[in-house]
């Protein structure tokens, strides 16, 4: 029989689905009343095999349960208590149950479900009345539990840490178990924070994998978004009423937790440096990625390389060997593949068979020359960033200090070499200061650098590096004057270099003292 207003079985949808949705009757109606919805009512009512009928949030009926929910909205399902056929006459509304699905996220329904529903319920002592103490402790513990493991589930879904909070104190079964519950709580949060602190870019590389750069950017946008959603979760009001409530009852996690906070904010801060710098680049990894042409790869050492020593110079996080190292191997890692992409063993072999040996060579000298090509590059680079500035150069300022390599033709008119020079001389900006550290006022004559390898007699070219003030660079270029070097003895310019690696240690492979 065709289902009509003032039916209590349409009625009981309409009602529930007004409710639930927060429409009005009217604009619900008007969505909703239709010849398809009509007739699937009417099966479902009719068809005592039919036990389950949802609602999209588009307000159609679909027969049975969905294999995927909508992303965005809210689902009702309608749901038999048993096998019956729902009459006009005989209806009861006992026979069915609605109950509301969340489609974008599931996980958070559940958890609103049982926080919101089910814990208040078990936590409501006229329900503990039967159980007694223990039985009444032991479902409470285990439904935190369940509530706490959900509650990082839904984390790992959005992909950052969530840190499950305790039940209310108006929630607890008795008081003096406040604190225990505080605590397990903060042993929780300990452990998911370290979790994340301990996160290594370098783990996938240990793993024996082949990451690829763009995998570098990932983990350090993934680590700073977590940190940044650990960092506001530990303001908020609700986390610190439970570390001043484990505060006033002199709890013994207070000090470690405050030191583990204190962590949190200086892994923040890399993460969050490392990633803005890296971010600068991206677009040359991806199109070393997504290079076609495996001989134009080579056009994008360069800038990409010039891009990572400016990121060298600037970061405040990423300028570590143990940094730089990770990245390099990656890159090399995206070479490697493109390479493998552009010949590969199999190819060359059935050119080989295929008696075009001259073309393999040629794809071979290719490989050889653009791989070649980086690693040339990289050290072209690796040395204007040892030259700009090296490990024992003073630097009164690194703001605004840089360091600069100058090239000279050294004449020296001794007959014999010069072990060792200090190097004389002014540097005045445009608007005639000084520009050297060493001399700022400019009004005496100061060393501003040294030559600590031998000067062979005549004239040859000599390189020395000199700090000057940055604001003073920008002014525009520099004037140079009074330039002039003289002997000096070079065991007191090895007193100012910085220890290698033998003299750190002298059992270190390929030194005197090692076996």
């Amino acid at each position: 029989m065709p289902l009509e207003e003032g039916d209590p079985r349409l009625e009981y949808v309409v009602t529930h689905a007004t409710v639930s949705l927060g429409l009005e009757r009217a604009k619900f109606l008007k969505s909703f009343l239709n010849e398809d919805n009509l007739n699937r009512l009417e099966a479902f009512c009719d068809e005592d095999t039919a036990m389950c009928l949802v609602m999209a949030p588009n307000c159609k009926l679909e027969p049975g349960f969905p294999a995927k929910l909508a992303n965005k909205g809210k689902s009702l399902a309608f749901l038999k208590v048993a096998p019956v056929v729902l009459t006009k006459e005989k209806f009861n509304p006992a026979d069915l149950v609605m109950t509301e699905l969340q489609g974008a996220a599931p996980v958070e329904h559940l958890e609103l479900l049982a926080s919101e529903c089910f814990l208040p319920v078990l936590s409501n002592p006229l329900n503990q009345r039967k159980w007694g103490e223990v039985a009444t402790r032991e479902i409470l513990d285990k439904f935190v539990a369940f509530l706490n493991s959900t509650t990082i589930m839904c984390g790992h879904v959005k992909g950052e840490t969530r840190l499950p909070m305790p039940p209310d104190d108006s929630q607890s079964v008795n008081v003096k178990n406040r604190v225990g519950l505080l605590e397990g709580a903060v042993i929780t949060w300990t452990k998911q924070i370290k979790a994340v602190l301990k996160q290594d870019p370098e783990q996938a590389l240990k793993d024996g994998q082949d990451p690829t750069p763009d995998v570098e950017l990932a983990f350090w946008r993934h680590k700073a978004n977590n940190l940044n959603a650990i960092f506001d979760q530990l303001q908020s009001p609700r986390i610190r009423r439970v570390l001043r409530a484990l505060d006033l009852a002199k709890s013994t996690y207070c000090t470690t937790f405050s030191r583990l906070c204190k962590e949190v904010y200086t892994a923040r801060l890399e993460a969050n440096d490392n990633v803005k710098f890296l971010r600068t680049l991206e677009d040359w990894f991806d199109k070393l990625a997504s290079a076609e042409d495996f001989p134009a790869c080579e056009d994008l050492f360069k800038p990409m390389l010039h891009v990572v020593l400016l990121i060298w110079k600037n970061s405040r996080h990423y300028n570590t060997p143990a940094r730089l190292v990770v990245l390099m191997r990656e890159v090399c890692n995206s070479i490697i593949e493109q390479a493998c992409n552009y010949v590969s063993g199999e190819t060359i072999f059935q050119k080989i068979d295929a008696e075009e040996t001259h073309l393999a060579v040629v794809e071979i000298k290719t490989l050889l020359r653009v791989c070649g090509s980086f690693k040339a590059t990289y050290k072209e680079y690796k040395r204007t960033a040892d030259a700009e500035c090296p490990a024992n150069q003073y630097m009164p300022n690194k703001k605004n200090t840089v360091c600069l390599k100058f090239t000279a033709t050294a004449d020296n008119s001794q007959r014999r070499n010069v072990e060792a020079a200090n190097i004389f001389g002014f540097i005045d900006d445009q608007q005639n200061n000084s520009a050297a550290t060493v001399n700022p006022t400019g009004g005496s004559r100061t060393v501003l650098s040294g030559l600590d390898a031998p000067i062979p007699a005549g004239r040859s070219q000599v390189s020395f590096i000199v700090t000057v003030f940055k604001d003073s660079l920008d002014l525009g270029p520099l004037k140079l004057r009074g330039f002039k070097a003289e002997p000096s003895l070079s065991d007191v310019e090895k007193r100012f270099k910085p220890f290698d690696e033998c003299e750190m240690d002298p059992e270190t492979p390929g030194c005197a003292g090692s076996f």
